[in-house]
This record gives C-alpha cells, sequence and structure tokens, in this order.
C-alpha cells in the first residue's frame, strides 16, 4: 500500500510518475511486442521458413507497437483459404491467435510491473 504524507510528497510523486510515464510505456510496449513475436514465430508453421521468419515489429508510437508479419501468404495460413479450382478449403492454422492467448497472462503481468515501478 502507497502511503503519502502532505501535499508536497504527493506533488512530487505525481511530477515523478509523469516524468517517467512514457519510457516505461514504451518499454512496455516493446516487451509485449518481443513476447507476442517470439510465440508467434513459435507457432508459425515451417515449410521453407520464410514464414517463421517474416516476423517483425515497429517501434512504438503513441499507445501502440504494430507486430506483423509481411509474407504475402501468411493470411491465408493464419484464416485458411480455397484451392485452386475452388474444389476445396484449406483451414487455418492460427498460429497469431495462439500466439495472441498464449501471451495474455504475460500481458497482465508486466502491465502491473510496470505499474509498481511507477508508483514505487
Amino acid at each position: 500500500m502507497i502511503t503519502w504524507h502532505g501535499t508536497e510528497e504527493l506533488s512530487a510523486k505525481l511530477k515523478k510518475i509523469v516524468q517517467n510515464y512514457p519510457r516505461e510505456k514504451n518499454l512496455f510496449l516493446m516487451q509485449t511486442a518481443e513476447n507476442l513475436l517470439a510465440r508467434a514465430k513459435k507457432f508459425s508453421p515451417v515449410d521453407t521458413g520464410k514464414l517463421r521468419g517474416s516476423w517483425s515489429r515497429s517501434e512504438p508510437a503513441g499507445d501502440s507497437v504494430e507486430v506483423f508479419n509481411n509474407t504475402e501468404y501468411a493470411a491465408h495460413v493464419e484464416f485458411g483459404h480455397r484451392t485452386r479450382g475452388g474444389g476445396g478449403f484449406v483451414q487455418g492454422q492460427y498460429f497469431l491467435r495462439d500466439a495472441v492467448d498464449e501471451s495474455r497472462e504475460n500481458f497482465v503481468r508486466d502491465a502491473n510491473n510496470i505499474l509498481a515501478r511507477l508508483f514505487k
């Protein structure tokens, strides 16, 4: 529990939080993206290795960071696709969905750690 005595201490604490927030937020975004990247790579199916090796992330911008795969067929492998000639359908492998699901627990833990550091 945090205990403050007087408005001067409160003001100093709030000023410190405001100063440290941008750095802590960007650290959190990068940690989250790297965590998701590692899991997306782990779950990505491997034929040639191109899909698994094409994961990347952007730099934090505002309140977000993007994790992406520019491989032209990544969405088809993730969500499924019709076969040539339209005679069949290949089921999606949902590797990114699974990576996001597995990352949720770390997201909450990392968010709590960032908040704890901000309010220290």
